[in-house]
Protein backbone atom coordinates (compact mmCIF):
# COMPACT_ATOMS: atom_id res chain seq x y z
CA UNK A 1 0.00 0.00 0.00
CA UNK A 2 1.35 3.61 -0.85
CA UNK A 3 2.51 6.31 1.80
CA UNK A 4 -0.10 8.27 0.68
CA UNK A 5 -2.90 6.18 1.51
CA UNK A 6 -1.41 5.19 4.77
CA UNK A 7 -0.85 8.59 5.71
CA UNK A 8 -4.77 9.99 4.69
CA UNK A 9 -6.09 6.55 7.37
CA UNK A 10 -3.98 8.41 9.75
CA UNK A 11 -4.98 11.87 9.32
CA UNK A 12 -8.65 10.01 9.33
CA UNK A 13 -7.77 8.22 12.37
CA UNK A 14 -6.55 11.62 14.05
CA UNK A 15 -9.69 13.54 12.89
CA UNK A 16 -11.78 10.66 15.22
CA UNK A 17 -9.17 10.95 17.94
CA UNK A 18 -9.43 15.06 17.88
CA UNK A 19 -13.50 14.64 18.04
CA UNK A 20 -13.23 12.20 20.37
CA UNK A 21 -11.56 14.54 22.75
CA UNK A 22 -14.69 17.03 22.73
CA UNK A 23 -17.38 14.01 22.15
CA UNK A 24 -19.79 13.48 25.21
CA UNK A 25 -19.86 10.30 26.09
CA UNK A 26 -23.37 10.60 28.31
CA UNK A 27 -26.26 8.05 26.58
CA UNK A 28 -28.82 9.84 25.51
CA UNK A 29 -32.43 9.18 27.61
CA UNK A 30 -34.03 6.51 25.48
CA UNK A 31 -38.10 6.92 27.20
CA UNK A 32 -40.67 7.26 24.63
CA UNK A 33 -42.00 5.72 21.73
CA UNK A 34 -41.33 4.00 18.77
CA UNK A 35 -42.20 6.49 16.01
CA UNK A 36 -41.09 9.39 14.20
CA UNK A 37 -37.91 9.34 11.54
CA UNK A 38 -35.39 6.82 11.58
CA UNK A 39 -32.14 8.01 10.12
CA UNK A 40 -30.09 5.25 8.71
CA UNK A 41 -26.73 5.95 7.49
CA UNK A 42 -24.83 3.11 5.73
CA UNK A 43 -22.77 2.07 2.85
CA UNK A 44 -24.79 -0.73 1.76
CA UNK A 45 -28.10 -1.58 0.64
CA UNK A 46 -28.74 -4.44 3.67
CA UNK A 47 -30.00 -1.73 6.14
CA UNK A 48 -32.75 -0.26 3.79
CA UNK A 49 -34.29 -3.87 3.27
CA UNK A 50 -34.19 -4.22 7.07
CA UNK A 51 -35.76 -0.89 7.55
CA UNK A 52 -38.41 -1.72 4.90
CA UNK A 53 -39.54 -4.86 6.69
CA UNK A 54 -39.59 -3.03 10.18
CA UNK A 55 -42.02 -0.31 8.72
CA UNK A 56 -44.58 -3.45 7.61
CA UNK A 57 -44.82 -3.69 11.54
CA UNK A 58 -44.17 -0.28 12.86
CA UNK A 59 -45.94 2.16 10.03
CA UNK A 60 -45.68 4.53 12.21
CA UNK A 61 -42.03 5.31 11.55
CA UNK A 62 -40.72 6.89 8.56
CA UNK A 63 -36.73 6.05 6.98
CA UNK A 64 -34.55 8.25 5.91
CA UNK A 65 -31.75 6.30 4.79
CA UNK A 66 -28.20 7.76 3.65
CA UNK A 67 -26.29 6.20 1.40
CA UNK A 68 -22.57 7.02 1.05
CA UNK A 69 -19.95 5.27 -0.62
CA UNK A 70 -16.71 4.47 0.63
CA UNK A 71 -14.41 5.59 -1.74
CA UNK A 72 -11.17 7.27 -0.52
CA UNK A 73 -12.95 7.33 2.99
CA UNK A 74 -15.86 9.64 1.89
CA UNK A 75 -18.06 7.25 3.90
CA UNK A 76 -15.53 7.43 6.84
CA UNK A 77 -15.53 11.53 6.78
CA UNK A 78 -19.02 12.14 6.48
CA UNK A 79 -19.58 10.17 9.41
CA UNK A 80 -17.30 11.61 11.82
CA UNK A 81 -18.81 15.83 10.60
CA UNK A 82 -21.86 14.36 11.25
CA UNK A 83 -20.90 13.48 14.68
CA UNK A 84 -19.09 16.30 15.51
CA UNK A 85 -21.28 18.46 14.41
CA UNK A 86 -24.47 17.16 16.09
CA UNK A 87 -26.40 18.49 13.46
CA UNK A 88 -28.91 15.85 11.92
CA UNK A 89 -26.60 12.78 13.77
CA UNK A 90 -27.86 9.62 12.46
CA UNK A 91 -30.00 7.23 14.64
CA UNK A 92 -28.37 3.91 12.94
CA UNK A 93 -24.90 4.12 11.21
CA UNK A 94 -22.77 1.09 9.94
CA UNK A 95 -19.26 0.43 10.37
CA UNK A 96 -17.39 -1.53 7.95
CA UNK A 97 -14.65 -4.35 9.34
CA UNK A 98 -11.80 -1.71 8.42
CA UNK A 99 -13.27 1.39 10.37
CA UNK A 100 -15.22 -0.24 13.31
CA UNK A 101 -12.91 -0.43 15.71
CA UNK A 102 -12.33 3.55 14.76
CA UNK A 103 -15.63 4.82 15.76
CA UNK A 104 -16.07 1.58 18.57
CA UNK A 105 -12.87 3.58 20.29
CA UNK A 106 -14.63 6.76 19.98
CA UNK A 107 -16.82 8.22 22.22
CA UNK A 108 -19.95 8.93 19.79
CA UNK A 109 -21.65 5.57 20.08
CA UNK A 110 -23.75 4.48 22.55
CA UNK A 111 -23.93 1.35 24.74
CA UNK A 112 -25.47 -1.79 23.41
CA UNK A 113 -24.76 -3.96 26.30
CA UNK A 114 -28.36 -4.06 27.87
CA UNK A 115 -28.52 -6.56 23.96
CA UNK A 116 -26.53 -8.58 25.85
CA UNK A 117 -29.33 -10.82 27.14
CA UNK A 118 -30.44 -11.54 22.97
CA UNK A 119 -27.11 -11.65 21.53
CA UNK A 120 -26.42 -14.67 24.27
CA UNK A 121 -29.76 -16.33 23.11
CA UNK A 122 -28.73 -15.92 19.41
CA UNK A 123 -25.55 -17.54 20.15
CA UNK A 124 -23.78 -14.75 18.64
CA UNK A 125 -20.41 -15.84 17.55
CA UNK A 126 -18.00 -14.12 19.67
CA UNK A 127 -15.41 -12.95 17.22
CA UNK A 128 -18.32 -10.62 15.97
CA UNK A 129 -19.41 -9.47 19.47
CA UNK A 130 -15.43 -8.92 20.13
CA UNK A 131 -14.95 -6.34 17.26
CA UNK A 132 -17.63 -3.90 18.37
CA UNK A 133 -16.58 -4.16 22.37
CA UNK A 134 -14.45 -1.49 23.82
CA UNK A 135 -13.88 -1.04 27.30
CA UNK A 136 -16.31 -3.73 28.60
CA UNK A 137 -18.91 -1.80 26.46
CA UNK A 138 -20.88 -3.27 23.56
CA UNK A 139 -20.73 -0.54 21.03
CA UNK A 140 -21.48 -1.70 18.01
CA UNK A 141 -23.39 -5.26 16.93
CA UNK A 142 -23.39 -7.57 13.72
CA UNK A 143 -25.91 -9.68 11.93
CA UNK A 144 -23.76 -11.37 10.00
CA UNK A 145 -19.98 -13.19 10.26
CA UNK A 146 -17.40 -13.78 7.54
CA UNK A 147 -15.19 -16.11 8.61
CA UNK A 148 -12.40 -17.21 6.04
CA UNK A 149 -11.83 -19.93 4.25
CA UNK A 150 -9.69 -21.72 1.34
CA UNK A 151 -11.55 -22.33 -1.76
CA UNK A 152 -9.75 -24.62 -4.00
CA UNK A 153 -10.38 -26.50 -7.68
CA UNK A 154 -11.57 -30.33 -7.41
CA UNK A 155 -9.89 -31.32 -10.79
CA UNK A 156 -6.46 -30.27 -10.02
CA UNK A 157 -6.49 -31.55 -6.16
CA UNK A 158 -7.65 -34.94 -8.07
CA UNK A 159 -4.23 -33.93 -10.45
CA UNK A 160 -1.73 -33.00 -7.77
CA UNK A 161 -3.45 -35.26 -4.39
CA UNK A 162 -5.26 -37.92 -6.21
CA UNK A 163 -8.60 -37.32 -4.61
CA UNK A 164 -10.72 -33.64 -4.13
CA UNK A 165 -12.23 -35.05 -0.23
CA UNK A 166 -12.24 -32.01 1.11
CA UNK A 167 -11.63 -33.51 4.50
CA UNK A 168 -8.09 -35.06 2.83
CA UNK A 169 -7.44 -31.94 1.03
CA UNK A 170 -7.85 -30.15 4.71
CA UNK A 171 -5.01 -32.61 6.36
CA UNK A 172 -2.76 -31.57 3.38
CA UNK A 173 -3.60 -27.76 4.25
CA UNK A 174 -3.65 -27.83 8.27
CA UNK A 175 -1.20 -25.93 9.05
CA UNK A 176 1.42 -23.55 7.80
CA UNK A 177 3.88 -26.10 7.88
CA UNK A 178 1.53 -28.65 5.38
CA UNK A 179 0.62 -25.67 3.51
CA UNK A 180 4.04 -24.99 2.62
CA UNK A 181 4.61 -28.75 2.12
CA UNK A 182 1.81 -29.27 -0.48
CA UNK A 183 2.46 -25.72 -2.16
CA UNK A 184 6.01 -27.23 -3.57
CA UNK A 185 4.15 -30.79 -4.62
CA UNK A 186 1.68 -28.74 -6.38
CA UNK A 187 4.36 -26.83 -8.11
CA UNK A 188 6.85 -29.22 -8.64
CA UNK A 189 3.99 -31.80 -10.29
CA UNK A 190 2.71 -29.17 -12.33
CA UNK A 191 6.18 -28.08 -13.64
CA UNK A 192 5.69 -24.91 -12.10
CA UNK A 193 2.40 -23.88 -14.11
CA UNK A 194 -0.21 -24.49 -10.76
CA UNK A 195 0.34 -21.77 -8.70
CA UNK A 196 -1.01 -22.63 -5.09
CA UNK A 197 -2.35 -18.88 -4.30
CA UNK A 198 -2.55 -15.90 -6.24
CA UNK A 199 -0.05 -13.84 -3.94
CA UNK A 200 1.26 -14.24 -0.56
CA UNK A 201 -0.60 -10.97 0.55
CA UNK A 202 -4.07 -13.05 0.40
CA UNK A 203 -2.49 -14.90 3.24
CA UNK A 204 -2.07 -11.87 5.20
CA UNK A 205 -5.22 -12.00 7.23
CA UNK A 206 -4.17 -15.85 8.65
CA UNK A 207 -1.41 -13.83 10.11
CA UNK A 208 -3.41 -11.23 11.32
CA UNK A 209 -5.80 -12.90 12.97
CA UNK A 210 -3.92 -15.31 14.82
CA UNK A 211 -1.55 -13.20 16.35
CA UNK A 212 -0.56 -13.61 20.48
CA UNK A 213 -0.78 -9.95 21.37
CA UNK A 214 -1.75 -6.76 19.21
CA UNK A 215 -0.28 -4.34 17.48
CA UNK A 216 0.15 -1.65 20.28
CA UNK A 217 0.25 -2.64 24.20
CA UNK A 218 1.05 0.32 26.82
CA UNK A 219 2.03 2.50 24.02
CA UNK A 220 4.87 0.35 22.73
CA UNK A 221 4.50 -1.44 19.02
CA UNK A 222 4.71 -5.06 19.16
CA UNK A 223 5.63 -7.46 16.51
CA UNK A 224 4.00 -10.55 16.94
CA UNK A 225 6.35 -13.66 16.33
CA UNK A 226 3.92 -14.83 13.70
CA UNK A 227 4.42 -12.29 11.71
CA UNK A 228 8.00 -13.36 11.12
CA UNK A 229 6.35 -16.57 10.35
CA UNK A 230 4.83 -14.52 7.43
CA UNK A 231 7.84 -13.02 6.29
CA UNK A 232 9.40 -16.27 6.29
CA UNK A 233 6.06 -18.21 4.12
CA UNK A 234 6.15 -15.14 1.46
CA UNK A 235 9.43 -15.65 0.83
CA UNK A 236 9.25 -19.30 0.42
CA UNK A 237 6.28 -18.96 -2.08
CA UNK A 238 8.30 -16.24 -3.82
CA UNK A 239 11.35 -17.50 -4.67
CA UNK A 240 10.42 -20.84 -5.10
CA UNK A 241 7.71 -19.62 -7.72
CA UNK A 242 5.25 -21.19 -5.68
CA UNK A 243 2.26 -17.62 -6.25
CA UNK A 244 1.07 -16.64 -9.42
CA UNK A 245 2.30 -12.83 -8.24
CA UNK A 246 -0.94 -11.44 -9.30
CA UNK A 247 -3.00 -9.11 -7.39
CA UNK A 248 -6.76 -9.63 -5.91
CA UNK A 249 -9.46 -7.56 -7.90
CA UNK A 250 -7.44 -7.08 -10.78
CA UNK A 251 -8.39 -8.52 -14.48
CA UNK A 252 -5.66 -11.63 -14.26
CA UNK A 253 -7.10 -12.52 -10.85
CA UNK A 254 -10.73 -13.13 -12.31
CA UNK A 255 -9.53 -14.77 -15.36
CA UNK A 256 -8.25 -17.30 -13.19
CA UNK A 257 -11.37 -18.59 -11.64
CA UNK A 258 -12.49 -19.56 -15.02
CA UNK A 259 -9.32 -20.96 -16.04
CA UNK A 260 -8.37 -18.42 -18.71
CA UNK A 261 -5.47 -16.78 -17.20
CA UNK A 262 -2.58 -16.98 -19.43
CA UNK A 263 1.36 -16.16 -19.16
CA UNK A 264 2.91 -13.54 -21.30
CA UNK A 265 3.65 -16.52 -23.98
CA UNK A 266 -0.21 -17.19 -23.98
CA UNK A 267 0.31 -20.46 -22.00
CA UNK A 268 -2.64 -21.65 -20.00
CA UNK A 269 -1.69 -21.02 -16.00
CA UNK A 270 -3.74 -22.17 -12.85
CA UNK A 271 -4.16 -21.45 -9.11
CA UNK A 272 -4.87 -24.05 -7.01
CA UNK A 273 -6.67 -22.36 -4.02
CA UNK A 274 -8.08 -19.05 -2.97
CA UNK A 275 -8.39 -17.32 0.39
CA UNK A 276 -11.77 -16.18 0.51
CA UNK A 277 -14.63 -15.46 3.19
CA UNK A 278 -18.27 -16.33 3.05
CA UNK A 279 -19.14 -13.43 0.47
CA UNK A 280 -16.15 -14.53 -1.24
CA UNK A 281 -18.07 -17.52 -2.96
CA UNK A 282 -21.17 -15.51 -4.57
CA UNK A 283 -18.93 -12.63 -5.58
CA UNK A 284 -16.20 -12.92 -7.26
CA UNK A 285 -16.26 -16.48 -7.35
CA UNK A 286 -19.98 -17.48 -8.77
CA UNK A 287 -19.78 -14.83 -10.81
CA UNK A 288 -16.62 -15.17 -12.25
CA UNK A 289 -16.18 -18.90 -12.66
CA UNK A 290 -17.63 -19.59 -15.88
CA UNK A 291 -16.83 -23.05 -17.29
CA UNK A 292 -15.19 -24.78 -14.17
CA UNK A 293 -18.10 -23.65 -12.29
CA UNK A 294 -19.25 -27.24 -10.09
CA UNK A 295 -15.22 -27.97 -9.78
CA UNK A 296 -14.77 -25.94 -6.37
CA UNK A 297 -14.88 -26.59 -2.86
CA UNK A 298 -13.75 -25.59 0.36
CA UNK A 299 -12.08 -26.60 3.47
CA UNK A 300 -11.05 -24.65 6.79
CA UNK A 301 -7.31 -24.34 5.69
CA UNK A 302 -4.49 -23.73 7.93
CA UNK A 303 -5.84 -20.75 10.11
CA UNK A 304 -8.89 -19.67 11.28
CA UNK A 305 -9.37 -15.81 10.17
CA UNK A 306 -12.27 -13.24 9.44
CA UNK A 307 -12.34 -10.76 6.31
CA UNK A 308 -14.80 -8.32 5.94
CA UNK A 309 -18.73 -7.90 7.76
CA UNK A 310 -20.50 -4.87 9.01
CA UNK A 311 -21.93 -3.66 12.55
CA UNK A 312 -24.73 -1.71 13.98
CA UNK A 313 -24.19 1.35 16.06
CA UNK A 314 -25.97 3.85 17.39
CA UNK A 315 -24.53 7.50 18.43
CA UNK A 316 -25.25 8.48 21.30
CA UNK A 317 -26.54 12.27 20.43
CA UNK A 318 -28.78 10.50 17.58
CA UNK A 319 -32.29 12.10 18.27
CA UNK A 320 -34.54 8.73 17.62
CA UNK A 321 -32.84 6.56 19.80
CA UNK A 322 -36.03 4.81 21.25
CA UNK A 323 -37.04 3.79 17.64
CA UNK A 324 -33.50 3.04 16.77
CA UNK A 325 -32.84 0.28 19.60
CA UNK A 326 -36.08 -1.13 18.65
CA UNK A 327 -35.12 -1.86 14.82
CA UNK A 328 -31.59 -3.62 16.74
CA UNK A 329 -34.16 -5.53 18.77
CA UNK A 330 -36.14 -6.52 16.06
CA UNK A 331 -32.94 -7.47 13.45
CA UNK A 332 -31.65 -9.02 15.67
CA UNK A 333 -34.29 -11.67 16.60
CA UNK A 334 -34.55 -15.11 15.52
CA UNK A 335 -37.31 -15.36 13.01
CA UNK A 336 -35.66 -11.89 11.12
CA UNK A 337 -32.26 -13.15 10.83
CA UNK A 338 -33.77 -16.76 9.58
CA UNK A 339 -35.19 -14.79 7.03
CA UNK A 340 -32.23 -12.49 6.29
CA UNK A 341 -30.19 -15.88 6.21
CA UNK A 342 -32.09 -17.92 3.51
CA UNK A 343 -33.32 -15.58 1.00
CA UNK A 344 -36.51 -14.80 2.04
CA UNK A 345 -36.36 -10.48 1.24
CA UNK A 346 -37.27 -10.68 -2.50
CA UNK A 347 -38.12 -7.57 -4.52
CA UNK A 348 -41.79 -8.68 -4.53
CA UNK A 349 -42.13 -8.93 -1.11
CA UNK A 350 -40.40 -5.40 -0.49
CA UNK A 351 -42.36 -3.48 -3.40
CA UNK A 352 -45.53 -5.06 -1.37
CA UNK A 353 -44.49 -2.98 1.37
CA UNK A 354 -42.85 -0.03 -0.30
CA UNK A 355 -43.85 0.60 -3.94
CA UNK A 356 -41.01 3.40 -4.20
CA UNK A 357 -38.53 0.83 -3.93
CA UNK A 358 -35.95 0.59 -6.63
CA UNK A 359 -37.03 -2.57 -8.36
CA UNK A 360 -33.33 -4.28 -7.75
CA UNK A 361 -33.14 -4.70 -4.56
CA UNK A 362 -33.41 -7.66 -3.20
CA UNK A 363 -31.37 -9.84 -0.84
CA UNK A 364 -30.35 -13.61 -1.38
CA UNK A 365 -29.49 -14.35 1.70
CA UNK A 366 -26.46 -13.84 4.13
CA UNK A 367 -23.95 -16.07 6.94
CA UNK A 368 -25.66 -14.65 9.84
CA UNK A 369 -23.47 -14.23 13.35
CA UNK A 370 -26.06 -16.06 15.35
CA UNK A 371 -24.96 -20.02 15.22
CA UNK A 372 -28.66 -21.16 16.42
CA UNK A 373 -29.73 -19.40 13.00
CA UNK A 374 -27.09 -21.01 11.17
CA UNK A 375 -27.24 -24.78 12.56
CA UNK A 376 -31.33 -24.05 11.82
CA UNK A 377 -30.81 -22.57 7.56
CA UNK A 378 -27.78 -25.18 6.74
CA UNK A 379 -29.88 -27.80 6.05
CA UNK A 380 -31.75 -25.52 3.44
CA UNK A 381 -28.27 -24.73 1.60
CA UNK A 382 -28.33 -28.34 -0.31
CA UNK A 383 -29.89 -28.22 -3.51
CA UNK A 384 -28.99 -24.21 -4.27
CA UNK A 385 -26.47 -22.69 -6.79
CA UNK A 386 -23.81 -22.25 -4.36
CA UNK A 387 -24.29 -26.08 -3.21
CA UNK A 388 -23.94 -27.17 -6.79
CA UNK A 389 -21.24 -24.90 -7.38
CA UNK A 390 -18.78 -26.47 -4.93
CA UNK A 391 -19.39 -29.81 -6.03
CA UNK A 392 -22.50 -31.06 -3.76
CA UNK A 393 -20.71 -29.48 -0.42
CA UNK A 394 -22.63 -27.76 1.75
CA UNK A 395 -20.80 -24.13 2.92
CA UNK A 396 -22.40 -23.73 5.17
CA UNK A 397 -21.24 -26.82 7.26
CA UNK A 398 -17.65 -25.18 6.59
CA UNK A 399 -18.47 -21.89 7.52
CA UNK A 400 -19.85 -22.80 10.48
CA UNK A 401 -16.69 -24.86 11.68
CA UNK A 402 -14.35 -22.38 11.03
CA UNK A 403 -16.19 -19.69 13.05
CA UNK A 404 -16.04 -20.55 16.65
CA UNK A 405 -12.19 -20.76 16.23
CA UNK A 406 -11.88 -16.85 14.58
CA UNK A 407 -10.58 -14.39 16.96
CA UNK A 408 -10.61 -10.46 17.00
CA UNK A 409 -9.49 -10.25 20.59
CA UNK A 410 -7.06 -7.77 19.52
CA UNK A 411 -8.23 -5.68 17.31
CA UNK A 412 -7.52 -2.05 17.76
CA UNK A 413 -8.89 1.04 15.90
CA UNK A 414 -5.19 1.44 14.39
CA UNK A 415 -4.73 -2.05 12.86
CA UNK A 416 -5.73 -0.60 9.15
CA UNK A 417 -2.28 1.38 9.45
CA UNK A 418 -0.10 -1.06 10.71
CA UNK A 419 -1.75 -4.33 8.83
CA UNK A 420 -1.10 -2.27 5.41
CA UNK A 421 2.24 -0.73 6.32
CA UNK A 422 3.59 -5.03 7.66
CA UNK A 423 1.81 -5.95 4.17
CA UNK A 424 4.20 -3.31 2.19
CA UNK A 425 6.89 -4.12 3.73
CA UNK A 426 6.61 -8.18 3.68
CA UNK A 427 6.60 -7.58 -0.39
CA UNK A 428 9.55 -4.66 -0.66
CA UNK A 429 11.62 -8.12 1.22
CA UNK A 430 10.20 -10.92 -0.73
CA UNK A 431 10.89 -8.58 -3.69
CA UNK A 432 14.36 -8.49 -3.34
CA UNK A 433 13.77 -4.67 -2.91
CA UNK A 434 15.26 -4.96 0.91
CA UNK A 435 16.82 -7.26 2.78
CA UNK A 436 14.73 -8.14 5.83
CA UNK A 437 16.54 -6.43 8.53
CA UNK A 438 15.72 -3.50 6.17
CA UNK A 439 12.30 -4.33 5.50
CA UNK A 440 11.25 -4.62 9.46
CA UNK A 441 13.06 -1.30 9.67
CA UNK A 442 11.15 0.50 6.75
CA UNK A 443 7.83 -0.83 8.69
CA UNK A 444 8.92 0.84 11.54
CA UNK A 445 9.47 4.33 9.96
CA UNK A 446 6.96 4.05 8.21
CA UNK A 447 4.42 3.64 11.63
CA UNK A 448 6.09 6.09 12.99
CA UNK A 449 5.44 8.85 10.78
CA UNK A 450 1.95 8.18 10.79
CA UNK A 451 2.03 7.39 14.47
CA UNK A 452 4.80 9.53 15.89
CA UNK A 453 4.29 8.85 19.74
CA UNK A 454 4.94 4.70 19.54
CA UNK A 455 7.53 3.27 21.50
CA UNK A 456 9.23 0.84 20.03
CA UNK A 457 10.58 -2.53 21.46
Amino acid sequence: MKKSFLSLLAIMFGFVLVLSACGDDTPAVVDGEIGGTLRIMSFMDDPLIMATYFTYYHPEVEIDFIMTGMSEGAYQQQLQLMLAGGNDVPDIVMLDSSFVRQFVESPFMSDLSDMSDILEGLDIFQFTTDAGTHNGQIRAISHQAAPGVMYYRRSLAQRYFGTDDPAIIQEHFRDMDAFLKSARTIGELSNGNTFTVSSHIELSNLFFANRATPWIVDNTLMIDPILHQYLDIAASLRHEGLEAEIGTWGGEWYASFSDTMVDAHGNNRQIFGYFLPTWGLSHPLMDSAGDTAGDWALIPGPLPYQWGGAWFAIPNNSNNQVTARAFLEFVFTEDFMTKWASGYFTNERLLAIDSSLPETLQFSGDFVSSQRVVENVAPMMVGTPSYYFVGGQNPHDVFAQVSPYVSLDHIQATDFILNAAWTEAVTQYVSGELSREAAIQSFIDSVLIDLPDLQIQ
